[in-house]
Formats: C-alpha cells, structure tokens, sequence
C-alpha cells in the first residue's frame, strides 16, 4: 500500500513540476491556419473547395440532376451520386429553380477600440487583425441562424480585434491586459459552436476581444500509466487523434465536426467536444 501511495504522489509531482516547454513532439503548425478564409468557406461549412455540386444532366422538359461533390479531400470527391438528389426531393422538398445566390462580402461594422489596451497589445509578443474578414470569422458559431445571417443578412455585433496567444503565458497576459482597460474577451475554438457561445451582444459597448485559441494545438505530455494527457486548448480533434496514433492511442471520440472543432479533454477514456 505504502508503495502504491508513493507511486501516485510521484505522478502528481511530476504532473504539477511539468516544464510547459516539455512537449511530447515539436510545435507544428494547426491545420487551420489564422486567416480561416484561406482554407474554409466563410459563409457556410467545411472547406472552402468540397461541397455539394447539382448538375442538371437532362434537356428542356426532361431534367435530369444529380448531386457530385467537389474537391479532392474526401472519399466522394468527383463522384456522382445518382440516388442524392431523388431522397432530397421526397425528403425535403429540394427546387433547384428556386436558388438563391448567396450575397457578396458584407460590410463590416466599424471596431471599437478601447486606445489604452491597443497601445498595450502592439507592447506585446502576440499577432492580431483588425480586419473585417477575420472578425467575422469569430462572430458566430454554425447554427443554421447563423448560416442564414451570413448568406443574406448582417451581424451588427462582431469582434473588434482577433488575438493569436500561442501559450498559456499568452493568454494570462491578454486577460490581465483586457482586465486592466475593461475590455471583453471571447475565447474561441473551431467556431463549430451551436450554443450562442461566441455571440457578441447587440448592445456590448465595451471593445471585444476575440481570443483564438488555433495556435496553442500542441500536446504536453500523456501519461502513460493513467492515460492522461495535457493538451493546449486549441487543438484541433483530428490534428489530436492523428498525434495521439502515433504513441499509439485514441480519445475514441470521433464527433461529426472533429475536422475543425477544438476538444476538452479530461482523460483518453473521457474526451468532451469543446466547440
């Protein structure tokens, strides 16, 4: 017994005297990268170059559609799916001569800058964007609402600046910071959310950081005795399943959206969606 309780206390220490810079492997890059809106599509979901694609096969009075999906990343790519568009139609009514072409780029409300955290975010190490794309990136979650916003309405609310922490030393940097000048911070995974969770409200008069977790995806170490691991926040589900494989484990835990959602996971027997 006396063994076994000198064991778990050697664990916890270890735990608890970590380096953060002790890393199970390199830092790499996160799959996605910070301008979202070079790899995905900013007014629906997935990626920028896979979708479904509705081609009209027939002539005159004899259409004929089928579905094809475009790109080359997933196993259908590039393939016809004769059977897609009859269950679309019985299923839910699907009229191609009723498209609607989504609208264009919006335009962008103008930020709110609070000049004392400005001036003191430029002092730091940390990247950041003002620009309207990047904000609205991080305006929403994925709800259809919130789909139906982005290709044909307006969100009046978005964040005013977008922060990169790539540490945990980051991150309690930009809170004291945003702390000190009274700004609001809106942590960020995947944007995957269907919760409302980064919403910014209407009448949020207050500057609104949106704090992106992409860059801090790196693992820290696993336990090997306990199978637990200490993962940074902004790991992406695949990048962390595909990582963990390689040390020869898995959460488990294969959620539709893992491709782009971040994970929290307490323990590889318990992973959690984060959003």
């Amino acid at each position: 017994m006396a063994d076994s309780s000198a064991d778990r206390l050697a664990v916890i220490h270890r735990h608890l005297t970590k380096d953060s810079g002790d890393k199970v492997a390199p830092k790499v890059p996160s799959s996605i990268p910070k301008k979202r809106q070079e790899l995905l599509r900013w007014n629906g979901w997935g990626y920028e170059d896979s979708g479904f694609v509705l081609n009209n096969l027939g002539t005159g009075q004899h259409p004929k559609y089928v579905f094809t999906f475009s790109g080359s990343r997933y196993e259908i790519a590039s393939v016809d799916l004769p059977h897609f568009y009859d269950w679309a139609y019985a299923t839910i009514g699907i009229q191609p001569e009723r498209k609607k072409d989504p609208q264009g780029e919006p335009n962008y409300p103008e930020p709110i800058l609070n000049e004392g955290f400005v001036n003191g975010l430029k002092n730091t190490s940390m990247t950041f964007s003002f620009e309207g794309m990047d904000r609205l990136f991080r305006a929403h979650g994925h709800t259809l609402h919130d789909i139906a916003i982005l290709r044909g309405g307006q969100f009046l609310r978005i964040p005013d600046v977008v922060v990169w922490p790539e540490c945990h030393s980051h991150v309690e940097e930009l809170v004291a910071l945003a702390s000190k000048y009274n700004v609001a911070v809106v942590p960020i995974g995947g944007g995957t959310n269907v919760t409302g969770a980064v919403d910014c409200k209407r009448d949020e008069q207050r500057m609104i950081v949106s704090l992106d977790t992409s860059q801090m995806n790196q693992i820290l170490w696993i336990d090997d005795g306990n199978l637990v691991a200490h993962v940074e926040a902004g790991i992406i589900g695949k990048d962390l399943e595909d990582r963990l494989q390689k040390r020869g484990y898995t959460t488990g835990h294969e959620p539709d959206s893992y491709e782009f959602s971040r994970y929290l996971v307490p323990s590889l027997k318990q992973p959690q969606l984060l959003y």
